[in-house]
Order: structure tokens, then C-alpha cells, then sequence
């Protein structure tokens, strides 16, 4: 799981440039070529990255397949935008968007087939919230605004700032 967390981090950040290129790519070698364009220094993240790359072909075998779903269904997207942060269904809806599945999916690769890795993680969704730069990419590209916000005594963070302050 701290796998599948990892990966769900990096490919949420990257989601708006890397998403069309993965989703576009023809062949591992065109996966490879848009994944190292945000290869950095040594990092937590390039060991994300570099999983990523040494197993493109896997990753290429389920984007290709049946079980990865390009558009996840806007419900779902609403959902995970919307909802309460400990939510069951912000985490059910979450786990709809390509990031997620794609997280689930390589996971465990190379130790487990991707099918293997997506069946064991599916079943207990991501608790993150959705990064920011995905929040903003779903939201623009299915018009899902901004929920209203509920009385201060909903937010705990808005209940401890200061009117003088702002703290």
C-alpha cells in the first residue's frame, strides 16, 4: 500500500501533463519518453519514476486493457471532489480516477502481475485526498465547482482562527 500511496502522490502532481501522454502512448518506448521528461535528482520519487519505467510494458498492458477506464463516470468525479475528506465514498470515487487505478494497477509490479497488484489494492482505496493539480484538471474538464463551505463548527481548521489574526 505504501507503494500504491507513492505512486498515487507522483502521478497526481504530474496528472495534467503526464495523463495525456501516458494515455496516448503507442509502445513502452513511448512511455518511457514521456515519464523521463520529470525524471530529477535522487529522490523518494524517482524510485516511483524509475518503477514506472523499468516496467513500461506492464504499464502499457493495462492501459491498453479492459480493466483501466480512460473518463472515470462524473458521479465518481463529483464524488471525490465534494465529498467529506473521511468520506467512504470520496475514497470509493477517488479510486475511479486513472491515477488511482493506474496506482493500483502497478503497485505491486514487478513481484505481482499487474491484474494481481490492481484485485489486492482496489479493495482498499487510497485514503489520500485528491492532489491539487488533479482536483483542478477534473474540475475544469467536467465543470464540477467548488462545494459551498458549511459553518465554521464544520471545519475544525476554522474553528481555531483568530477574526484579528487569521490564525
Amino acid at each position: 500500500m505504501e507503494n500504491r500511496n507513492a505512486l498515487v502522490d507522483w502521478l497526481e502532481i504530474n496528472w495534467p501533463e503526464v495523463g495525456p501522454k501516458l494515455l496516448s502512448a503507442k509502445g513502452p518506448q513511448a512511455i518511457v519518453a514521456s515519464l523521463v521528461l520529470y525524471a530529477g535528482p535522487e529522490t523518494s520519487r524517482s524510485f516511483i519514476l524509475r518503477r514506472l519505467v523499468e516496467n513500461a510494458g506492464a504499464l502499457l498492458s493495462f492501459l491498453t486493457s479492459r480493466r483501466f477506464h480512460r473518463k472515470p463516470p462524473k458521479r465518481a468525479v463529483m464524488d471525490a471532489l465534494n465529498k467529506p475528506w473521511n468520506d467512504e465514498r470520496k475514497m470509493r470515487g477517488a479510486a475511479k480516477l486513472p491515477t488511482r487505478q493506474i496506482a493500483n494497477a502497478m503497485a505491486g509490479v514487478p513481484e505481482l502481475e499487474w491484474r494481481t497488484s490492481l484485485d489486492r489494492c482496489s479493495k482498499v482505496p487510497s485514503p489520500l485526498v485528491v492532489g491539487k493539480r488533479t482536483e483542478d484538471y477534473y474540475r475544469e474538464l467536467f465543470r464540477v465547482p467548488l462545494p459551498k463551505r458549511g459553518p465554521a463548527k464544520q471545519n475544525p481548521r476554522e474553528m481555531c482562527r483568530n477574526p484579528i489574526t487569521g490564525f
